[in-house]
């Protein structure tokens, strides 16, 4: 898509304007607390949560309390509520479902997420480890944000459900007067210094935590400097256990969801981008929103959006993406636009033959990030990128002259987990056909957690993960969605990437010897040479009978996947910088 669209985002943080959902009596079967429930909930230990020795809380939620247990917190402008609410098992792992409903006045905002029970208690932020998300606000019905990132997701709760992550000391212990009495706390404090778009947020926290909290914590107090367009703003905001219950019921009824359907990602932006204005309902024909002005308009062959944005130099891209009721994305195509001063102006469109105007149900706009201009890049008939931005006891050279299948996946979606696994079935009849697998976790988790679902679900084979900037490795491995496959050949050189797991058998078959029963055992090795009579790296060789690529090493040398051959064979070379081409012949029965 043409770079047509160019904008300086103006919003302080992303909000959920449009989405909505039904508020209702849980469908889902929980049980009671351990305690009586004549007791009083301040009175009692609560079952489940175990105070090992004193650590700093990742947050508002920094522990999990029985199912049906609920605390409210009282901030400046309302109150916000943390439910257990329910339980369910994925993938063989204990899951519970969180609600937290924020109360300012208007209709009620409601979360629920899903969340591993082992996840919590290995002290990770809960924002980041939601296997689901689904948020409302008001009457209306549900939607999945999953996958939509924790800002977009969590937006007014973001840094009151999250806690610090560095410079993190204890404080002198406390008593915090609240509604329900005197309690002495432990304190902690600390800072997270978070960046996203052009915002840096530095927020300094002091957390109180007491024994007799349902999820750990008392109050939080969050100071927030926020640098945006040359400014400085600073905000307070603070959280006090003002009540706690043990009657719980779900707001978001997801009982009748099957597993797949509840662990979708349907709203997820597409790798390297992300939501600018997010999926909304198409109740508008024009709408202003964050810096950006959008009119839509139809006709009988294409539904138009036309975007206007405040235009800089150098600014990011944007996209229309549309989705239907099944919640399938379809993208617009850019047809023109142009920029005078600071403004700019786009007009895209999606043809009604692809999907008719009447069966749009959202629209949302799509921002390419500032670090990912170009497309992912292709790497077939290339070397594998080097494997220095991951961890683990993996190098290519030393398993030789095999094929290697990278999977690329990541641990908290069921579908990567499904295709790892499915890999664990076939991996003793790849090997035999000299082919190895190798599998890195494409988003930072505990590398404890990683080790133990690898240890218990007895996967044979390298896994390892991603260290430092996850989207520009992403980015350089050519990864667009997950999860995500490569292949190459004996020589490490790439032969197909993104393919499914039902093509793998047709891909070996291509590609690995091995798996090729008509393959002789020889080789034949090609040398290419410009006019001079100097070897030639990096130059693309194509076989003309097979189609097979292939890329001269340092040497000038390439190795044919095939042994010598009846018949006469010919293989052209390109050498793009220098605009060479050339074309070479090997007759029948030569190497």
């Amino acid at each position: 898509m043409k770079r047509v669209a160019r904008i300086l985002l103006w919003s302080l943080f992303i909000l959920h304007e449009a989405t909505v959902c039904s508020a209702q009596n849980s469908e889902e079967e929980m049980t009671r607390p351990l305690a009586e429930l004549s007791a009083s909930p301040f009175r009692m230990t609560w079952p489940g949560v175990s105070v090992d020795g004193p650590m700093a809380p990742v947050g508002l939620i920094d522990r999990l309390a029985t199912d049906g247990t609920w605390a409210r917190y009282q901030k400046e402008d309302g109150f916000v509520t943390v439910s257990c609410v329910g339980k369910i098992t994925v993938d063989g792992q204990s899951c519970r479902w969180i609600e937290v409903a924020l109360e300012e006045g208007g209709p009620d905002q409601i979360w629920k997420l899903l969340i591993q029970e082992e996840r919590l208690k290995d002290g990770q932020n809960i924002l980041a480890q939601g296997l689901s998300v689904w948020h409302c606000t008001g009457p209306e019905e549900p939607l999945n944000v999953t996958g939509i990132s924790p800002p977009d997701e969590f937006s007014p709760l973001t840094f009151i459900l999250t806690g610090p992550d560095q410079e993190i000391r204890s404080l002198a212990p406390q008593a915090v007067e609240t509604k329900l009495g005197r309690l002495e706390c432990a304190g902690w404090t600390g800072r997270q210094l978070t960046r996203f778009d052009e915002r840096e947020i530095d927020a300094t926290y002091r957390q109180w935590v007491h024994e007799k909290a349902p999820f750990g914590v008392l109050r939080s107090e969050i100071e927030h400097s926020i640098k945006f367009d040359g400014r400085l703003i600073q905000a307070k905001t603070s959280v006090t256990l003002v009540d706690v219950g043990t009657d719980a019921h779900s707001r978001i009824s997801t009982a009748s969801r099957s597993v797949e359907e509840i662990t979708a990602r349907p709203f997820a932006p597409a790798s390297g981008w992300r939501w600018a204005v997010l999926p909304d309902r198409l109740g508008w024909a024009s709408m202003a929103t964050r810096g950006l002005a959008m009119v839509v308009d139809r006709n009988e062959q294409e539904f138009r959006l036309t975007l206007a944005y405040p235009w800089t130099p150098g600014g990011p891209e944007y996209r229309p993406v549309a989705f239907d009721a099944a919640q399938h994305r379809y993208e617009f195509g850019a047809k023109h636009g142009g920029a005078s001063g600071t403004v700019g102006l786009a007009i895209f469109a999606l043809a009604q033959k692809v999907l008719p105007a009447n069966q749009i149900k959202r629209v949302g706009i799509e921002k390419l990030r500032q670090d990912v201009w170009n497309e992912p890049p292709a790497l077939v008939g290339k070397s594998l990128p080097l494997f220095s931005d991951m961890r683990f006891n993996f190098i290519p050279k030393s398993v030789g002259k095999k094929a290697i299948l990278m999977c690329f996946f990541d641990l908290n979606q069921r579908p990567s987990r499904q295709a790892v696994t499915e890999l664990r079935k076939t991996a003793q009849q790849l090997s035999e056909k000299d082919l190895i697998i190798v599998a890195v976790q494409v988003s930072k988790i505990d590398e404890n957690t990683l080790s133990k679902w690898v240890k218990e679900n007895s996967i044979p084979f390298p896994v390892g993960m991603v260290r430092g900037n996850e989207e520009k490795i992403r980015f350089a491995w050519g990864v667009q969605s997950l999860p995500w496959l490569i292949l190459t050949d004996l020589e490490h050189i790439v032969r197909a990437e993104g393919f499914g797991l039902s093509e793998l058998d047709a891909k070996t078959q291509e590609t690995v010897p091995s798996a090729n029963a008509p393959v002789d055992s020889g080789e034949v090795t090609g040398l290419v040479k410009d006019p001079s009579g100097q070897v030639l790296s990096d130059v693309r060789v194509t076989e003309f009978q097979t189609d097979r690529e292939y890329v001269t090493n340092a040497d000038g040398k390439f190795v044919s996947a095939f042994g010598p051959s009846d018949t006469r064979r010919f293989f052209f070379a390109v050498h793009k910088q220098r605009k060479l081409v050339g074309v070479g012949q090997l007759p029948a029965g030569q190497r």
